[in-house]
């Protein structure tokens, strides 16, 4: 910006899709009738953005984003984690299963950087991103999540 350059910041929350982090965590066990693996005691707040969406705004900010202003790429509505593993068990129509583990042995295994990130809550508002015209495919992860799953249940017939 000192230099004249309109530079535009645009920072994602989680974002999530058949080639995220999502299948991994969420799909993956499920499918395979294993449980979620969670922390005890923790159910923290995400705010998800599809990769569609995702990608969509990145390109919307290129043009309508104001030179100077930082926006964050996140849905309507953050959810819990807990949430989460109850929306893929109904997506994939399989049992919601969860299993919770101490936070000692997710330190102890992970270290603390991942359990920090594991626990963190983060809720983000889209507020600003949505004023400057933006809208959404998949304005909640209740909306993006049957796409998710037909695309990840594609990838993995293929």
């Amino acid at each position: 910006m000192d230099k004249g350059i309109p530079i535009v910041t645009a920072f994602p929350g989680q974002v999530y899709g058949a080639d995220s982090w999502f299948p991994q965590l969420f799909l993956e066990p499920l499918a395979k009738n294993k449980p979620v693996t969670g922390l005890k005691g923790h159910n923290p707040i995400f705010s998800p953005i599809h990769v569609d969406d995702c990608s969509r705004a990145l390109l919307f900010l290129l043009d309508a984003g104001q030179p100077g202003e930082k926006y964050i790429l996140v849905d309507d509505k953050p959810i819990r984690s807990g949430d989460i593993t109850t929306l893929a068990a109904q997506a994939l129509n399989v049992p919601d299963k969860k299993r919770y583990v101490p936070t000692w042995l997710c330190r102890m295994l992970l270290g603390p950087v991942l359990t920090e990130y594991a626990t963190a809550h983060t809720n983000f508002s889209n507020e600003k991103l949505k004023k400057a015209g933006f809208t959404y495919l998949y304005p909640t992860i209740q909306a993006g999540i049957a796409n998710v799953v037909e695309e990840w249940r594609k990838r993995e017939n293929a």
